[in-house]
């Protein structure tokens, strides 16, 4: 990495380190401040911001969970094993929660001193759960539910609204597709939330006046700009930042594979048909189409800066520059056998295609006149691979090896195509 990028990451982490520090802050000292400007004694202050502090470091352990669960899984039990992979939410990805969860911190330190329902918790909880996980998001609500309820000086009635208006927030938009509808999760989310509260002061009889209707309908309000204006660039920027490259990478037209084709076309060449067979092979067998052939498309395009010496680590160099993602980079050490790794499937096909793309090339070479029979140059292929026991050093199993020949031995006009 270089020093410019190092000095960016320390930055980023200073900021998100300080915000921290703000949010513990606003939620302790700010939340016993406004219950001293409200008249409450320095006793009933002083307790509420000691609960603040136990609320964040409940948030705290939720944030830095991975740590935790990991000790859990060695030592729990099975049941307490299942229990931390539901926390863990298996769609979670490392967005920077900073700017959501200080403005909830905010929020909820200053809710004593604003009508009651006006903030939008749910939308700010929703923000910290897409970017950081269900877990992550949960305990931020129970956070800012928490010290608004401390806040405003309030019972269980206004903690139990809160939550389970957030609750419905992040439950409903927890899983997200690229092009995903908002309305409908949205609508239910309204539904509930008004349902809840319109319940909640029919069963306690609760006193109705001008603003029992109105803050809450603002408070919603807030939520739906926040959730309308933000949603879509978390979708774009965190949740769905890896697939974009991902697609944009899986393309002949990417820049390093065009650059491939202007410096060294008979790698570039190798590059598609070798992607062209492992897309193929790989749907035989229920591979990953997509993974296999961008691992064949650039499993050697350290050929950029030379193929003589050193081609593995010119590969994983360039994509390493490049920020290819880290199941391409997995798949790439795989291909080379870098020490540590195993095999995958996808891995392991496109050994088996570039194999076969050699050994064809080099029988044509040998003589350009002889019509090669592909079904032999398929099978000894398939021998070599099952003498070295490949699907014992791979993922690749014995069910797969015939169903890998087949659909070699179906290529034949292809291959023809590549003699020519």
């Amino acid at each position: 990495m270089t020093k410019g990028g190092t000095d960016k990451r320390h930055k980023g982490g200073a900021f998100r380190f300080l915000a921290l520090v703000a949010a513990f802050l606003f939620s302790t000292l700010g939340t016993a401040s406004v219950l001293l400007i409200r008249g409450f004694s320095p006793l009933s202050a002083g307790f509420s911001a000691l609960l603040s502090c136990i609320l964040f470091v409940i948030f705290l352990f939720a944030l830095n969970g991975d740590r935790f669960s990991e000790k859990l899984e060695r030592k729990g039990s099975e049941r307490g094993e299942n229990f931390v992979k539901f926390l863990d939410d298996e769609t979670n990805v490392k967005g920077d929660l900073t700017i959501p969860f200080l403005a909830g911190a905010v929020a909820a330190s200053s809710s004593g001193l604003l009508p009651e329902f006006i903030m939008p918790f749910g939308a700010l909880a929703l923000m910290v759960s897409l970017v950081r996980g269900f877990r992550t998001g949960m305990a931020s609500l129970l956070f800012f539910a928490g010290v608004s309820t401390l806040s405003c000086a309030e019972g269980g009635l206004y903690f139990f609204e809160l939550f389970l208006s957030g609750f419905c927030m992040i439950l409903f938009f927890r899983r997200q597709t690229r092009y995903g509808s908002t309305l409908f999760p949205l609508l239910c989310y309204l539904f509930l939330s008004a349902g809840s509260y319109l319940s909640l002061l029919y069963i306690f009889h609760l006193e109705i006046g001008p603003g029992t209707f109105i803050y809450p309908g603002v408070g919603l309000l807030l939520d739906v700009i926040i959730l309308l204006v933000f949603l879509p660039k978390i979708r774009e920027e965190v949740l769905f930042r890896d697939q974009i490259f991902y697609e944009s990478i899986n393309d002949p037209e990417y820049e390093l594979l065009q650059r491939l084709k202007n410096e060294d076309n008979e790698e570039f060449q190798r590059a598609i048909h070798t992607a062209y067979l492992s897309d193929r092979v790989s749907d035989s067998i229920g591979a990953d189409r997509n993974l296999a052939k961008i691992l064949a498309y650039y499993h050697r395009i350290g050929a950029l800066r030379g193929k003589r010496n050193h081609l593995k680590e010119k590969t994983l160099s360039i994509l390493r520059e490049d920020g290819f993602p880290a199941n391409v980079m997995r798949g790439i050490e795989e291909y080379w056998g870098l020490p540590g790794t195993h095999l995958g499937r996808e891995a392991a096909v496109v050994k088996i295609t570039d194999s076969l793309f050699d050994l064809i090339m080099e029988e044509d070479a040998l003589d350009e006149a002889v019509n090669l029979n592909y079904d032999e140059l398929v099978d000894r292929i398939v021998r070599k691979l099952t003498a070295e026991r490949i699907y014992l050093l791979s993922e690749i199993t014995l069910r797969d090896v015939p169903l890998i020949r087949k659909r070699l031995k179906q290529e034949q006009l292809y291959y023809k195509f590549l003699q020519k």
